[in-house]
């Protein structure tokens, strides 16, 4: 004889087990396990589960989804962790698009990035020039770097869709190109 064992939190169906035959009187079976029923668990379906509820002494199907990752509409990051948790009709199985004003704060973290990365070359030509020294940079390849963070600054009042910016060439010189 076959009783069907679940789980004592979830209720979630485990697995059968064959109970043993009572030595001591014939057609008789031990005692079954604890968390076991004789009522065979109905066939789950695709995110689905079988639940003993025990309220109702019933197997119950739910969903079941748990370990599968979604978006919200307002990008944040959700994870299905327990069992008869539904995914939400918003669900997207993929990160939402970036809002403008998201793309937009990204162009301009980036445009901060190369400015503040170039600050060195630009502080270190004044030094050289305060201190009477020989520059790194010749004149040409200096006035690039500045052409070139003048048109960053400028990027947001020329293309304020940010869909629309085209970055300037980075100087050879900021590349490594010499």
């Amino acid at each position: 004889m076959q009783v069907y064992k679940y789980d004592t939190e979830t209720g979630e169906y485990l697995s059968p087990v064959e109970l043993q035959k009572n030595p001591k009187r014939a057609g008789e079976y031990l005692i079954p396990p604890a968390n076991t029923t004789p009522t065979r668990p109905p066939n789950a379906g695709e995110n689905q589960a079988a639940v003993f509820d025990t309220s109702l002494n019933r197997w119950v199907l739910t969903d079941d989804y748990r370990g599968r990752e979604y978006w919200l509409p307002d990008g944040t990051f959700q994870k299905v962790e327990n069992i008869g948790e539904a995914l939400p009709k918003e669900a997207l199985d993929q990160p939402p698009p970036p809002s403008e004003s998201e793309k937009y704060a990204a162009l301009l973290a980036q445009r901060n990035d190369w400015l503040t990365g170039s600050d060195w070359f630009v502080q270190r030509h004044g030094d050289e020039l305060a201190l009477g020294m020989d520059t790194t940079l010749t004149a040409q390849e200096y006035k690039e770097i500045q052409q070139w963070r003048q048109a960053l600054r400028q990027l947001p009042q020329q293309y304020p869709d940010s869909d629309s910016w085209v970055w300037p060439a980075v100087p050879a010189v900021l590349k490594g190109e010499q």
